[in-house]
């Protein structure tokens, strides 16, 4: 798997599909088929999601239960001899269209399906680059808790593949707005940390106010420094500079 140049189809069929494992097989398929062999097993799957030799005989039975989904499906054919051939006019049958899989993210999600699922519900919901469902939405989909899916935003987070955006409390409601996701970029990573600068100084300068008298002259003059560098940041939301003096 070294050729980073491959377009993998995800069809939405399979994207929605209540096997997640068929998604992931379906596009481990589309390598196996393209540069490994002109049919494909159960073991060309496991081996391509990077199995160890016990892992793969027991994945065994998930893996052929998602390659015969898929020939039900007719996204590949059965062939009696060899395995299982790839039925390549289904790309283009499918009414309801597919999305698009990047190398990179196939190749850091194949020994997760429901993962790797996940991370193709958001990316078929991106729309201007960003996707709004709420979370109960993909806990339907997925058929899982919602803590389970704050906790494969985490994963999906922590393997720098999605990037959200979380929205003030709504003090109404008391609770958070939908999340916004995006797939991830390092400039997300950069606004993130200057959300966190952002809301250190903003404390400071709150706690300036109340308590000046806890301030140094030298932190006094360290703490002006960063809320002019604070103004520059955010035009919209300027700190009156007097409160230091002159």
């Amino acid at each position: 798997m070294d050729n980073k140049n491959i377009d993998i189809i995800c069809p939405n069929t399979l994207i929605t599909f209540f096997n997640p494992m068929a998604l992931l097989v379906y596009c481990l398929s589309q390598i196996a088929f393209k540069y490994e062999t002109e049919c494909v097993s159960w073991l060309n799957i496991a081996y391509l999601m990077r199995c160890s030799t016990p892992v793969q005989t027991k994945k065994r039975a998930e893996i052929t239960a998602a390659l015969d989904d898929l020939c039900d499906l007719g996204f590949i054919e059965k062939n009696k001899d060899w395995g299982y051939i790839i039925n390549t006019r289904s790309f283009y049958n499918q009414k309801e269209g597919f999305e698009k899989c990047s190398y990179d993210a196939l190749t850091t999600l194949r020994n997760n399906a429901a993962l790797f699922q996940h991370y193709m519900i958001i990316k078929k919901g991106l729309i201007n680059g960003k996707c709004t469902y709420n979370i109960n939405y993909f806990a339907n989909v997925e058929n899982v808790s919602n803590i389970t899916i704050s906790r494969r935003n985490k994963e999906l987070i922590e393997k720098k593949l999605i990037y959200i955006y979380r929205p003030a409390i709504n003090r109404e409601k008391s609770k958070y707005d939908n999340n916004v996701y995006m797939l991830y970029d390092r400039k997300y990573e950069n606004k993130q940390n200057y959300g966190n600068l952002n809301r250190s100084i903003a404390q400071r300068y709150t706690h300036f106010i109340k308590h000046p008298e806890k301030f140094t002259p030298l932190q006094r003059k360290e703490l002006r420094k960063q809320v002019e560098e604070y103004n520059t940041r955010n035009p919209d939301r300027i700190k009156d500079l007097s409160v230091f003096g002159t």
